[in-house]
């Protein structure tokens, strides 16, 4: 019932990705659809979004359907998401698809945890430095080589 796309199995630190939330919408334009999506690190901020279903918490770093629209029949939101520098996030996702009729029933809801690191890529003055020493040791060498 729930599909999240846009997610990297490992996220480059800094990058804006744009995250699809869709729910399967089995009520059409009658339905009352909605999500929320809590986030372990990172940022998401108004000034980022261009979905306006996107109601944006930017103290707990958490995306929800906009309460201010009624009713929710959209069944899929964009939320754009910047990367923290380093570490482990996790993305909490919950959705449901609802008839908007109280009838007693539940309506069907479904949820999904994923978790992205950040790409193991060093920086260039983390790779620089091993290079110099090597490059030294080799001249060293080959320095001590010659003289005998």
């Amino acid at each position: 019932m729930l599909i999240v796309t846009g997610l990297p199995a490992t996220y480059d630190p800094s990058v804006t990705y744009t995250i699809t939330i869709t729910v399967a919408d089995t009520n059409g334009a009658t339905g009352e659809n909605s999500f929320s999506m809590d986030v372990t690190g990172g940022v998401m901020n108004l000034a980022m979004q261009t979905d306006t279903n996107v109601e944006i918490n930017t103290v707990n770093v958490r995306a929800s359907a906009n309460d201010g629209v009624s009713p929710m029949s959209v069944s899929s939101w964009q939320v754009k998401w910047t990367a923290p520098s380093s570490g482990q996030v996790t993305f909490t996702v919950n959705a449901v698809s609802a008839n908007d009729v109280d009838n007693g029933n539940n309506a069907p809801t479904d949820s999904d945890q994923i978790v992205v690191d950040a790409t193991a890529i060093p920086e260039f003055p983390t790779l620089i430095i091993p290079i110099f020493a090597v490059v030294g040791a080799v001249l060293i060498a080959a320095r001590a080589a010659k003289r005998q």
